[in-house]
């Protein structure tokens, strides 16, 4: 596994379909016929960059949520509990009348 590729070979039970992606070779007397393909995108730096734009996104919506409910930029754990648990005791026209404000 590259940074931003993946490399991929081996010895398959079938004959190819592609013979592009065949490597032929010869070790100690024997004759292989090895598959091999370079998947683009699929290495550890775009893994890890995909993970890590996932992981933004997921992050910001809590951000937002909590900046809302006044627990931004950082609040003890009891207090976002009770705050939450106060929240959503709410009456339904109470909550929608506070997200308009």
């Amino acid at each position: 596994m590259g940074g931003s590729s993946t490399q991929i070979a081996f010895t398959p039970k079938d004959p190819m379909k592609d013979p592009a992606s065949a490597a032929q070779l010869r070790l100690y007397g024997f004759d292989y016929s090895v598959y091999t393909h370079s998947y683009l995108c699929y290495g550890k730096d775009q893994a890890m960059g995909q993970l890590l734009a996932k992981l933004i996104k997921a992050f910001s919506a809590y951000f937002y949520t909590f900046n809302f409910l006044g627990l931004a930029p950082q609040a003890p754990l009891p207090q976002v509990l009770s705050t939450i648990e106060s929240f959503y005791k709410k009456d339904w026209a109470m909550v929608r009348f506070t997200v308009l404000i």
